[in-house]
């Protein structure tokens, strides 16, 4: 089977979980006793050498994913879920690098190989196409 995502595709898509995971780490790296980290968006963009549209975009998707709690106006920003592999930024990577790994593989072989049903193949496929907007 033929995979309908070019590999450009798939590479800014691991492009971008990468960073979600080290703006991830970073927050998680400097929380305070409450767990908070307490990092201006101008901060965190410089920790990371990104710009500040970038970081602002990765916390508003780590936000969505559930990954973290965002209180952008007190700059509070608190991670949930410390297990990214586990994570809906987790699943995506893996099923990204089984689609460079085995291209061929149909949806049935997909959810077989990633141990889940394939309405969860559905879903995480969803995650991928949500990454990319």
């Amino acid at each position: 089977m033929q995979s309908i995502f070019t590999s450009s595709v798939i590479d800014e898509a691991l492009f971008r979980i990468e960073s979600y995971k080290k703006l991830a780490a970073l927050l998680q790296s400097t929380k305070n006793n409450e767990g908070i980290c307490s990092l201006s968006v101008k901060v965190l963009s410089n920790f990371l050498d990104s710009s500040h549209e970038e970081v602002t975009s990765s916390l508003l998707k780590l936000t969505d994913f559930g990954i973290i709690k965002s209180n952008r106006s007190l700059n509070e920003f608190k991670v949930l879920q410390t297990d990214l592999e586990q994570s809906p930024i987790g699943l995506t990577e893996s099923l990204l690098q089984l689609l460079i790994d085995k291209p061929e593989c149909s949806f049935q072989q997909q959810a077989n190989e990633l141990q889940v049903s394939l309405k969860e193949l559905e879903i995480i496929y969803g995650y991928f196409v949500f990454i990319l907007q």
